[in-house]
């Protein structure tokens, strides 16, 4: 039998996880709302990604973090569900520092990500 499984994460902003995604090109839904699972089985989520096989996945707040809420059997994305943390993980933290960055006065000059995956964002202040 299937069934959901939550999985930690340490995303906190509802937002930023908005725009990671759709930098990822991972298309979402923001719904205060049930998700479907396997044989119409349901759980809350702030956040839905609808699949092919009509077996949602989503993000659900717990109090403290967005935890990715999904029915493992059922996972049909371009990534392995690892993969997809480690994507989201990566792209988060980066806009998290862009923003802190631009919270104490810089701006950022370069946003690069290689093929590899590693993300260089180099950021200058002017002093006068």
């Amino acid at each position: 039998m299937s069934h959901f499984t939550r999985i930690k994460t340490s995303i906190r902003d509802l937002s930023t996880l908005q725009s990671v995604l759709t930098q990822l090109d991972v298309s979402w839904e923001k719904a205060n709302a049930p998700i479907k699972g396997y044989q119409n089985e349901t759980n809350n989520a702030e956040l839905v990604i609808h699949q092919p096989n009509s077996i949602d996945i989503g993000f659900a707040f717990n109090g403290q973090s967005y935890e990715l809420v999904a029915d493992t059997s059922f996972w049909r994305q371009p990534w392995s569900i690892e993969g997809f943390l480690d994507k989201i993980n990566q792209v988060y933290a980066a806009q998290l520092l862009d923003q802190e960055l631009k919270n104490l006065g810089f701006s950022t000059v370069s946003y690069v990500k290689s093929e590899q995956g590693v993300i260089d964002l180099v950021a200058e202040k002017w002093v006068a």
